[in-house]
């Protein structure tokens, strides 16, 4: 009787184990706001997939939200941006899951800033 209630607590504390497994993927999208009234050259760097592999684009305007990429939980990414325009405040986000990760505002004379980091595991 003994080893069969020891059997049945060893079983329910595996079951209750099994239910609150962590996510193993997140959705990464990543955003650049051009927030002064001119519209500089932007050039973005960022974690494309998981792998760690990155993409390189010339932003086409002051506004840009990359398409959601699923990344693996636990994964290191990193968002660059740089400019070399006159005048400019650049503001770049990091939306994990929906909620801002990180958040970086720079302008002239900085050329570039930068967000990276390991994607939470939830």
């Amino acid at each position: 009787m003994k080893n069969l209630l020891l059997f049945m607590v060893v079983l329910l504390s595996l079951t209750n184990f099994s239910c609150t497994r962590k996510e193993t993927t997140a959705k990464v999208t990543y955003i650049i706001r051009e927030t002064s009234s001119s519209t500089p050259t932007i050039a973005v760097t960022y974690t494309s997939d998981q792998s760690g592999a990155s993409t390189q684009i010339g932003v086409p305007s002051e506004n840009w939200d990359s398409q959601t990429f699923e990344l693996k939980a636990g994964q290191f990414v990193n968002m660059r941006a740089e400019s070399s325009s006159q005048q400019y405040t650049i503001r770049m986000k990091v939306i994990v899951n929906g909620v801002v990760w990180g958040d970086k505002t720079f302008s002239n004379p900085t050329t570039s800033a930068e967000i990276s980091g390991n994607i939470p595991v939830d």
